[in-house]
């Protein structure tokens, strides 16, 4: 997608602004958030403060109440009917009592309900019976089977201890007591034991059975274990799908703690308003800069636009626009500036296509003055060659005939090398020109490739070296054109027997790569140096010029090459090390010419001994 002016000017403006803007939505939203919670926390902390301070009162308030108790008579004659008697004359002072109950020093029991049984095994009983008043952990009653704690002290007289006063106190009333204040409407509070046990809750059936330890939240496991080791604080956990608030502290008396909980939208309801109300002003703001800053760059970008317009039209090549900005300032200047330089091109344009036209005609020309003469001197060496092969009436003497014969021969690879490079010119001349364009057939490119490849076996076996063709496969058929890929492999080849020695190995290869097709030719001659390698394929570049004094060339061979496998869309490299050869890879992409029958490859010798003579022509020796 393009970027228009307009855009690049407002983008990085807006997005200051908006980012300006969010950066004080955020430092007023956190300073709002930071001061509401923690007087919410503050508030919390204080309201389960008090609730801790209530409960460790009523804990110590019956304790004493029993201590007191155990020192009438009547206790320590371990008279319960009596003292029970008496107790219920006072029901204002024993109210928060569910149960009373006198134990003789083998556990037996008589409670207030007139009911006998035996309480030995129970912890508060042991601990009692050893002198102590205290408070148990949460248990389910004997006689009620309900869910209490029990508050014990031992009867003694002067010497010994004769028995255990205790009352119990049930879980619901804690329940109530705990939960006189709370935070929020769906705020409530609920107190664990030593070991997590819920021992005052609101939901009754969950009163010590359920474990908050066990709960499948890792946050309320981590808050419930700080409240067993007796930590206070504030946290959060989520309870339901709903977040929520909590803050804990523990019991003095018991080793038990309280926590005061609430839903956390509920009572950060005043912060999400006032954060959306921020948002709100803050999206006006941006609106009303947007606005602004949109009137600004369109009276700037509105006379850029125009000339973008006009530079648009003239690239499609309409040389008729011109721009019409009517202001004095620099963009005015600016677009009589390029409407001169429209017309200029208008002007230059003419004249190139006057000028190739001439080209043209002048290559078309050179091209037939080159070509005839050389053929004309090409077919008399041909004949003269002939004559002295086979008229047995020339009177020449053998000596003379192999001078003959030698410069004749020598007059031959000349005139080949001479067309060689003629057509190497013209070829790149109308590569630059655009004129040449690749032949293309449906052909079996593995074919072509080993049939020019052995067609140049006695070749290089006259030069005491050794040519292999190598493939994977017996047949690919693709679209390409035969008589550039047989220049392309006769090149190759040719640079290849320049560039090695008496019985070194010439390999070609043709792979199938599924997509692709790899054409390799390699050799085990004298290498090319990394830094060369680059400019290898560049025109009328050589890897070293001292190599001229054994092996003539123009330098334009791998170039061509180069623009001839690109041709056919494709790409070719080399791999070379010094003193161990180089690798010329060419791949080529698979595809056909749709609606074109396969032509076979006919093997016509006498022309592709020709070209080999012609692409060889610089090879000497």
């Amino acid at each position: 997608m393009k970027k228009t002016l307009k855009g690049r000017f407002m983008f990085p403006v807006l997005l200051s602004a908006a980012l300006g803007i969010c950066v004080l939505i955020f430092i007023f939203y956190s300073q709002a958030k930071q001061i509401i919670t923690s007087d919410i926390e503050k508030m919390s902390k204080d309201k389960v403060e008090k609730m801790v301070d209530n409960v460790d009162n009523k804990l110590k308030n019956w304790k004493e109440i029993l201590q007191i108790l155990a020192t009438d008579d009547e206790a320590k004659r371990l008279n319960g009917k009596d003292l029970f008697n008496e107790i219920s004359k006072q029901k204002k002072i024993f109210d928060d009592f569910e149960l009373m109950t006198i134990i003789d020093e083998k556990g037996n029991y008589y409670d207030s309900k007139h009911r006998r049984g035996n309480v030995s095994d129970r912890q508060y009983f042991k601990d009692s019976i050893e002198g102590y008043t205290s408070i148990s952990e949460p248990i389910i009653s004997k006689r009620d089977n309900k869910a209490v704690i029990v508050i014990s002290t031992p009867i003694s007289d002067k010497k010994n201890i004769k028995g255990v006063l205790c009352a119990e106190v049930s879980l619901s009333y804690l329940t109530y007591i705990i939960n006189c204040e709370k935070i929020g409407e769906k705020g409530y509070a609920f107190m664990i034991d030593s070991v997590g046990r819920l021992m005052a809750y609101p939901d009754k059936n969950k009163l010590l059975t359920t474990n908050i330890i066990d709960m499948n939240d890792e946050d309320l496991n981590s808050i419930c274990k700080d409240m067993i080791k007796g930590i206070d604080g504030v946290g959060r956990y989520n309870y339901n799908g709903e977040l929520k608030m909590v803050a804990y502290k523990h019991v003095l008396e018991a080793p038990w703690s309280i926590a005061m909980t609430a839903n956390y939208k509920e009572v950060f309801h005043d912060l999400e308003v006032f954060k959306n109300f921020i948002i709100v002003i803050g999206i006006i703001v941006l609106a009303i800069i947007i606005y602004f800053i949109y009137i600004v760059v369109n009276s700037v970008t509105e006379p850029i636009k125009e000339i973008k317009d006009c530079i648009e039209i003239a690239t499609t090549g309409n040389l008729e626009v011109q721009c019409n900005i009517n202001s004095k300032d620099e963009l005015g200047v600016l677009g009589d500036r390029l409407n001169k330089l429209i017309n200029e091109n208008k002007r230059l344009i003419d004249e190139t296509i006057e000028y190739d036209r001439i080209k043209m005609e002048f290559f078309a020309n050179i091209s037939h003055e080159l070509k005839t003469p050389i053929n004309i001197i090409f077919s008399t060496v041909q004949l003269l060659n002939l004559y002295a092969n086979k008229n047995e009436d020339v009177s020449f003497n053998d000596l003379e005939q192999d001078k003959m014969r030698k410069y004749l021969k020598i007059m031959e690879q000349n005139s080949y090398r001479l067309i060689r490079c003629v057509n190497n010119l013209i070829d790149l001349t109308e590569l630059d020109c655009g004129v040449l364009t690749p032949k293309l057939v449906n052909t079996n490119i593995v074919e072509v490739v080993e049939e020019i490849t052995m067609a140049t076996v006695e070749y290089v076996k006259s030069k005491d070296k050794k040519i292999i063709f190598d493939t994977d496969i017996e047949e690919k058929y693709m679209a390409i054109d035969v008589e550039k890929i047989e220049r392309i492999i006769l090149n190759l080849i040719s640079n290849a027997l320049k560039f090695t020695e008496p019985k070194d190995v010439i390999i070609v290869g043709i792979y199938d790569k599924g997509e692709e097709i790899d054409i390799v030719v390699k050799d085990s001659g004298k290498g090319i140096p990394q830094d060369k390698q680059k400019i290898i394929f560049e025109r009328f570049r050589q890897v070293d010029q001292l190599l001229n004094r054994d092996h003539e060339g123009s330098g334009i061979g791998l170039s061509l090459v180069k623009a001839l496998v690109e041709m056919h869309n494709g790409e070719i490299r080399v791999k070379s090390k010094v003193g161990e050869g180089s690798e010329f890879i060419i791949t080529l992409p698979v595809h056909f010419i749709k609606g074109q029958e396969i032509e076979e490859n006919k093997l016509v010798r006498e022309p592709k001994i020709q070209k080999i003579e012609i692409e060889f022509s610089d090879i000497y020796g």
